[in-house]
């Protein structure tokens, strides 16, 4: 099997996985905010970045296709209540990027509610957010994010790559699995 057959096979075994588990992205909806309900939006968050790509790239077959838009719409409307529970968790935790950064990877691939988009908006002009400690390449990603939303980069991602791993150029050798995940 040739290395691009395999890479398909593993990326359409993996998605039809995802689609016939797609009830595992549910949010349990009396969960204490004290132990972890937001860290539940960032599997969801991954699988609509995982499917961006996908469609970004166009490597997706026509199946891989319909799959991924299959896992999206439902991540939309069942687990995330078509963004409802995104507005949610900004209200229980204002100062979070978590659910800004589930949403904007839904509103590149067409989703949007506008109630949520008010709360982002309102609360990146906190100056609380931004004092919101952040390791470097969490703050890099989110000013990316930021900018890609239409807001203004605080901090500019020119200042905060040099505080990343990767922008100091550091020896090869010496990545390790949170600093490559990072």
């Amino acid at each position: 099997m040739t290395s691009t057959r395999l890479v398909h096979t593993v990326g359409t075994g993996a998605l039809e996985w995802l689609h016939a588990h797609r009830d595992g992205f549910r949010l349990e909806q009396d969960v204490d905010p004290e132990v972890g309900f937001l860290e539940r939006f960032k599997p969801v968050g991954e699988l609509a970045l995982i499917c961006k790509v996908l469609f970004r790239e166009g490597v997706a077959g026509s199946r891989q296709a319909q799959l991924a838009r299959q896992l999206l719409d439902h991540a939309w409307r069942d687990t995330l209540d078509g963004g409802r529970m995104l507005v949610r968790a900004q209200r229980i935790e204002p100062l979070s990027p978590i659910p800004f950064e589930v949403y904007l990877p839904f509103k590149e691939l067409g989703y949007s509610h506008p109630e949520a988009e008010q709360a982002f908006r309102l609360n990146q002009r906190l100056e609380s957010f931004h004092a919101f400690e952040l390791p470097p390449t969490r703050r890099l990603g989110l000013s990316a994010f930021q900018r890609r939303f239409g807001l203004p980069a605080r901090p500019p991602e020119s200042e905060v790559i040099g505080r990343t791993w990767l922008g100091r150029t550091p020896e090869p050798w010496t990545v390790e699995g949170h600093i490559a995940y990072d």
